[in-house]
C-alpha cells in the first residue's frame, strides 16, 4: 500500500483538529510554567527533596534551597520601592538564574 503526502495530510489534519484546542494549549502553557509564570514547574524536575540533601559537607549546606531563594526574592521585593526598575529586574533574573544553574549543576554532579 502506498502512503502519499495527501494521505499524510488528511490524517495529520484530522488529528490536528482534535488536538489543537484552546483548552489543550492553555494546559500545556500551565504545565510548563510559562503561563501563569511559575519557574518552579521546571526547576522541580531537577531538584531533590530537602530530606535527600546531604548535610555532612559544609559546602553542601551552603547551597540554598528553593525556599531560601524565594525568601531572598521576597525580601528584595519588600525593600525595593520601584520593582519595575531595570536594575531590580536584572537582579531578580540573576537570582532566578543562579538558582537554576545551581540545580542543574547539582544534578549533573549526581549523574557522574
Amino acid at each position: 500500500m502506498r502512503f502519499t503526502k495527501k494521505d499524510f495530510f488528511c490524517i495529520f489534519w484530522a488529528a490536528n483538529e482534535k488536538a489543537i484546542l484552546p483548552k489543550n494549549i492553555a494546559s500545556r502553557w500551565r504545565k510548563t510554567g510559562i503561563h501563569p509564570w511559575d519557574p518552579d514547574v521546571v526547576l522541580k524536575l531537577f531538584s531533590t527533596p530537602e530530606t535527600e540533601r546531604p548535610l555532612s559537607s559544609e559546602s553542601i549546606r551552603l547551597i540554598l534551597s528553593t525556599g531560601d531563594w524565594r525568601r531572598i526574592e521576597n525580601k528584595l521585593k519588600e525593600v525595593v520601592t520601584d520593582f519595575y526598575n531595570t536594575k531590580v529586574k536584572e537582579l531578580t533574573e540573576d537570582i532566578q538564574e543562579l538558582y537554576a544553574t545551581k540545580v542543574l549543576f547539582k544534578n549533573k554532579i549526581k549523574g557522574l
